[in-house]
């Protein structure tokens, strides 16, 4: 699941690996993550991809 989500946001690991639980918005197959130099982004992924995964 790690490496779908990975692949499907194109978010380094670090940012990925730093979510919570809370952070995901599976209903809306997106999440918040602080990328490179503290700047907060969103990323989203494919509904029928990942989040059947979920």
């Amino acid at each position: 699941m790690l490496w779908a989500l990975l692949y499907e946001t194109t978010a380094r690991a670090d940012e990925i690996l730093a979510l919570n639980v809370e952070d995901l918005d599976l209903r809306n197959s997106r999440a918040g993550v602080i990328r490179k130099g503290s700047a907060p982004d969103i990323v989203t992924w494919d509904r029928g991809g990942l989040a059947a995964r979920l």
